[in-house]
């Protein structure tokens, strides 16, 4: 005995299939008519004035991060110039630590020096 032929579900419940079809045609079309009474769409240059808009937040927020991790190297440095002010003769574990901090604290800065230029270069404030 042979199984029974699978059909397809469109075959079998050509009702269903066609109201679903409809349902999701109408959903369609009253979004985009939405939208046309409303005015939602953009024009090339609203698109392109937007796009400016979020490159700009985006330099600005690197920079948020880049000069947020300078500030906590610049922590460390406070602390490694600290323990050199009270102890001259540091044990060589912190002072390949400070020297690390150190280095980590000025390329930190100038990468947050160049990411803040960027960011000013794009015309807009931070907001």
């Amino acid at each position: 005995m042979k199984p029974p032929e699978r059909q397809a579900w469109r075959k079998t419940h050509p009702i269903a299939f066609t109201t679903v079809a409809v349902a999701v045609g109408s959903c369609f079309a009253a979004v985009t008519g939405w939208w046309t009474i409303e005015d939602h769409w953009q024009t090339k240059a609203e698109a392109t004035e937007h796009a400016h808009k979020d490159e700009a937040r985006a330099a600005w927020t690197q920079y948020g991060f880049a000069d947020v991790r300078a500030q906590f190297l610049s922590d460390h440095v406070f602390e490694c110039t600290t323990k050199r002010a009270i102890a001259p003769k540091l044990n060589p574990l912190d002072v390949a630590t400070c020297t690390r901090y150190e280095d980590e604290y000025k390329r930190a800065k100038d990468a947050a020096d160049q990411l803040k230029k960027a960011a000013l270069d794009s015309g807009r404030d931070g907001k």
